[in-house]
């Protein structure tokens, strides 16, 4: 009598104790403004924008200067998913930014559409915040 219920139990038990030494690694979490930080570098953003964002070839980031041009979190996202091509010399930005819009832009900034989403809401976030 004793079997029967040891017997229905042991496959369940079996199942639990191999599931014991399975993969524990748990996926680490970046802080955005990391991750922001580590694709503007491997991408190569800051052999334009310099790497603290002070300009070069392409026009600052730093102090504030990616939020005047593009207030709109979304326009800075468009803008780096398309990169500067399509708007070849057409003035880009808000045009009520103080001193007007930018441009015109040269054209050769490179899109990004291959950035997952994630990485490229990080880059946004560590352009605006960090720079």
């Amino acid at each position: 009598m004793w079997v029967m219920p040891v017997l229905v139990l042991l496959p369940f038990w079996g199942f639990l104790y191999l599931g014991a030494f399975g993969d524990r690694h748990t996926e680490e979490v970046l802080d955005p403004l990391v991750l922001g930080e580590q694709v503007y570098r491997a991408q190569g953003c800051s052999s334009c924008h310099g790497a603290a964002g002070e300009g070069g070839v392409g026009p600052p980031l730093a102090n504030g200067d990616s939020v005047l041009t593009f207030p709109e979190e979304a326009d800075q996202v468009a803008w780096i998913r398309s990169g500067s091509g399509p708007f070849k010399g057409q003035p880009y930005g808000d045009p009520n930014r103080p001193g007007g819009q930018r441009g015109p832009a040269q054209g050769i900034m490179p899109g990004y559409p291959n950035l997952s989403d994630e990485e490229v809401q990080a880059v946004v976030a560590y352009e605006r915040e960090q720079l």
